[in-house]
């Protein structure tokens, strides 16, 4: 065999090798991506997890696995075959698992919890909500009076920051923040600014500008609104809308907010859905305080939440639905409940995707939901903006809520799951 021959089957060695080797790394990564992070299991019922993945591994300090009644430290198990939970105790457990039975994957947190109930709603509300501060959108430059172009706050001031207070001040809004700003008579001002959770003060001295005001070069919002959908209440009338967060259209942010309410709206038109173009539910809201029906305390990546008035009574015609844990979510027939023109009603969809192992960040990502019923394609032309928050239903149980649509295909959206939006 010559030298070159050997060289080159040297070399055809090493790369199918280390082919091999990415191959096998890029299957480990699928496994581990297929196995959730987290399991929620109800008290005193049995549950089917069916993973089909050559795994095995041992969960800790669970009982009545597979019928066995009697409590064990350590119960083998295979993510091969379904397995068939149950406890009578809530708790958490944790269960690992090997691929091959020998390369560790990662550790699954069980979580034994009481069945809940919840009252699907899916009703249209309007939403307000002020900002925990004023929202910085942008800075730029202005024309001063000397006609030279300034940007005080560049540097200094970021998009997505929050102006809480000046010269330890509190700030009350956007409008006392422009004319403490235009009253400062080109004093440093010392700002107290939160980003990424931490609160520090900055230091900017404004510019007088053409206008004969005072500047920092910033544009500002403190309130957000618009139009969405009440998903459930429970025994309490704690509520839960949208499925997803408010967040700020020009920041693209989470929208911090230090207070919010819900009101009754009225849709007058459909902007329907198109290829490429979102619809739209377009309504009345109005923010008088007898068409308020309650605050919103908490804004998250799962939804919005807070506490209903007992007004919201009124609007609640469906009965309490046991919410389904994801194991019990399949791929198939599903209705979603929402009104379009003043009238609640239930509309055919097709769940065609799930993935039950989405981040938190991206949990209301979990569903892709199709619609087939005629009668809201003919409405709507599909899901359309507005819609966030419409319950979905499958075998008797709410299962999740639609979050968004899918703009190039408006006869699909995304959903999050009722256990994800369960969690807050």
């Amino acid at each position: 065999m010559t030298r070159r021959k050997l060289f080159y089957r040297r070399w055809l060695i090493v790369i199918t090798v280390i082919a091999t080797l990415w191959l096998l790394f890029f299957y480990y990564l699928s496994v581990r991506n297929n196995i959730p992070n987290k399991i929620h299991i109800i008290r005193g019922k049995e549950q089917e997890i069916k993973f089909r993945i050559p795994a095995s591994g041992r969960v800790a300090g669970i009982s009545n696995y597979k019928g066995d009644t009697q409590m064990q430290q350590s119960i083998p198990v295979s993510y091969h075959d379904s397995m068939t939970f149950m406890s009578e105790k809530t708790g958490n457990y944790k269960m690992s698992c090997l691929l091959f039975g020998m390369i560790p994957v990662k550790d699954v947190s069980i979580s034994v919890v009481d069945e809940k109930k919840v009252i699907p709603v899916g009703l249209p509300i309007g939403i307000y909500a002020k900002a925990d501060g004023v929202l910085v959108l942008e800075t730029g430059k202005f024309q001063g009076m000397d006609d030279v172009e300034h940007n005080p706050a560049d540097q200094i001031i970021k998009k997505g920051d929050y102006i809480h207070a000046i010269n330890g001040k509190q700030v009350k809004g956007k409008k006392d923040l422009i004319k403490r700003i235009a009253n400062c008579e080109g004093n440093e001002l010392r700002l107290t600014i939160s980003r990424n959770e931490e609160q520090f003060d900055v230091r900017v001295k404004p510019v007088l500008a053409s206008d004969g005001e005072y500047k920092i070069g910033i544009w500002v919002r403190d309130n957000v609104q618009g139009i969405g959908t009440l998903t459930y209440v429970d025994e309490n009338l704690n509520f839960a809308a949208l499925g997803h967060g408010i967040n700020d259209y020009d920041t693209a942010t989470l929208l911090s907010i230090e207070k919010g309410s819900l009101y009754l709206t009225n849709i007058v038109s459909v902007v329907r859905g198109m290829d490429g173009v979102p619809g739209e539910l377009v309504g009345t809201i109005d923010y008088s305080e007898g068409n308020e029906i309650g605050i919103i305390t908490n804004n998250t990546e799962h939804g919005i939440y807070g506490q209903g008035y007992e007004k919201l009574m009124e609007y609640m015609t469906e009965q309490p639905y046991v919410a389904a844990m994801k194991q019990e979510v399949c791929k198939g027939t599903a209705q979603i409940l929402c009104s379009i023109d003043g009238k609640k009603e239930a509309y055919q969809v097709e769940i065609t995707e799930l993935d039950k192992n989405m981040n938190k960040e991206s949990a209301n990502l979990g569903l892709v939901v199709e619609v087939t019923d005629e009668r809201l394609l003919e409405k709507t032309g599909g899901i359309v903006q507005g819609m966030s928050g419409s319950p979905i239903i499958q075998n008797g149980k709410i299962v999740g809520a639609i979050t968004h649509v899918f703009v190039s295909e408006p006869r699909k959206g995304y959903g999050i799951f009722i256990e994800d939006m369960l969690e807050k």
